[in-house]
Formats: structure tokens, C-alpha cells, sequence
């Protein structure tokens, strides 16, 4: 047992303090307080499995924390820097993600089932295999690839796996193979669709 402490990231002032087991232990006691958490800083901590719905995280620094398999729905997350986050199996189901910087996290079966993503910015592929169809909104959030190009996009990205090496994404009039972007438009694809039609009869004829 030790004593663990939340602080504000912006005055230092402590949010909160306690002595615990580890990080998890005391954030899952604070917000079991009703301790509203806004602007905190939680970088690089390790809450896998935590359990913290409803909560007020909104402007909280959680830069590299492992929040693998937690439960974080229901909660304000508006501003949050996510960025480098571990998000697997992470249920973020009608939480307010508006303007969350989510740059470099790792996302897979990541819960966002009526989130709020209006202003949510991304750079990573796994971030594209979101089940954004689920969300409740998602107005103008943006992919940034490696090469610095920016893509915005206020409906869910297609993904389409198995024609190339790399997945194939279309975002909003934007394609990308990987991070790589293609010099043609989504109506481009549109009108020559028998260049997709070949390239499936070309590869079912190797199966």
C-alpha cells in the first residue's frame, strides 16, 4: 500500500489523494466519491480493466495509459488527450469524446456505441476500423496520416480488405491504401468500378 495522488495538470493542485493498491484502485475510489476528475493528469498509468462510468474526465491528460478492457461509458471525455492510449476492448458507449485528441491509440473491439466524436482526431489505421455506424455523432473529425496529410470526415470511413497488401480506405471524397493516399477520387472509383471488378475476378481466380 502507498499513497497515490491526482493533481490538476494545469495549477498542480491536488484533486485528490489516497493510500492504495496502485492508480486504479485510487481513481476507481475518487470517482466512487462523485470526485469530478476534469483536467487531470493521468499520463502513462496503468488502468486496465478500470471501472469508472459516468465520470467527469472532460480536459483530463491520459497521454499512454494502458485503458485496455476498462469501462469508461457514460463519461465526459470533451478534450481529453488520448493520444498514444491503449483503447482495447474499452467501453466507451455514450461517453462525450467531442475535440478528444486520440492520435497513436491502439483501438480494437473498442466500445462507441452513441459516443459523442464531433472534433475527435485520429492518426492510426485501427482507428479506422471503428464501428463509427454506431456513434451518435461524429461531425467533422479528422484522420492524420504519417505523410502529414490531414483527412476530414463526418461519416464512417469505408475499409476494404483483401484487394491490396494493405486495407483500402475511403474518407468522405479521400482514398488511401494504408497511410498512403491515391491520387483518385471516391466518384473516379465510382465511374471505373470494373477496375475494383477486375482486380476481385483476377484474385478469386487464384483461390
Amino acid at each position: 500500500m502507498q499513497t497515490f495522488t491526482i493533481k490538476n495538470k494545469n495549477n498542480k493542485e491536488t484533486i485528490f489523494k489516497g493510500i492504495y493498491k496502485s492508480d486504479k484502485e485510487c481513481i476507481e475510489d475518487a470517482v466512487s466519491q462523485h470526485i469530478n476528475l476534469q483536467n487531470s493528469d493521468l499520463r502513462y498509468k496503468n488502468l486496465q480493466c478500470i471501472n469508472i462510468d459516468t465520470t467527469q474526465l472532460n480536459g483530463a491528460d491520459l497521454r499512454f495509459c494502458n485503458l485496455n478492457n476498462a469501462n469508461i461509458s457514460e463519461s465526459n471525455l470533451a478534450g481529453a488527450d488520448l493520444r498514444g492510449a491503449s483503447l482495447i476492448g474499452t467501453c466507451l458507449a455514450e461517453s462525450n469524446l467531442t475535440n478528444a485528441l486520440m492520435q497513436d491509440a491502439c483501438f480494437g473491439a473498442t466500445d462507441i456505441a452513441y459516443a459523442v466524436l464531433d472534433g475527435a482526431q485520429f492518426s492510426t489505421l485501427s482507428a479506422l476500423n471503428l464501428p463509427f455506424t454506431d456513434t451518435k455523432s461524429m461531425q467533422l473529425c479528422a484522420f492524420h496520416s504519417v505523410h502529414g496529410e490531414t483527412c476530414s470526415f463526418s461519416k464512417p470511413p469505408i475499409t476494404l480488405q483483401g484487394l491490396f497488401r494493405e486495407c483500402l480506405y475511403i474518407i468522405e471524397n479521400t482514398v488511401l491504401i494504408g497511410h498512403n493516399h491515391l491520387p483518385v477520387s471516391v466518384q473516379d472509383i465510382a465511374n471505373n468500378r470494373g477496375i475494383i471488378l477486375s482486380i476481385l475476378e483476377a484474385r478469386t481466380q487464384k483461390i
